[in-house]
């Protein structure tokens, strides 16, 4: 499933970008290929974060709410930006700026929470797990959203 989103506010380090695609491929599930559509070169890999760990829990800030309009919590998508290295055992998961998605109207923001107990470079795959045993994964989400 591809989906066109537009982030509401700016992409840091890429703030005169907007318009991205979504390409959720279950192929390549937990992965996700987020695209920018005005710049070719631009394009990260992303991932369910709730697919790697479990227990991560996000407080989405009022303005945040409402800037995505989010009635619903099941309409949240969250993805963290990936960092490969040589193998998927070293590559890092950004937990602290989740990319967060209203998937009923396509608008995306990157939440940064400063005072959060997640990593910018959060290992993938704790230690002793190995690629084989990565498997599946779940859209279940702990996103609590916050409004006035």
């Amino acid at each position: 499933m591809v989906q066109e989103i537009t982030f509401v506010r700016e992409l840091p380090g890429f703030k005169e970008l907007k318009s991205f695609t979504l390409d959720v491929n279950e192929d390549n599930a937990p992965f996700a290929n987020l695209q920018s559509s005005e710049q070719e070169k631009v394009g990260f890999i992303v991932a369910n974060p709730f697919h790697f760990f479990p227990d991560y829990q996000v407080d989405l800030p009022e303005d945040i709410v409402s800037d995505l309009q989010i009635a619903s919590t099941e309409h949240v998508r969250l993805w963290g930006i990936i960092t490969y290295r040589s193998s998927l055992m070293q590559s890092t998961m950004n937990l602290q700026a989740p990319i967060v998605v209203n998937i009923q109207n396509g608008q995306a923001a990157q939440v940064i929470f400063s005072d959060s107990q997640y990593q910018i470079r959060q290992p993938l795959l704790p230690a002793g797990l190995n690629q084989e045993q990565v498997q599946g994964g779940t859209e279940d989400a702990c996103v609590n959203a916050k409004k006035g």
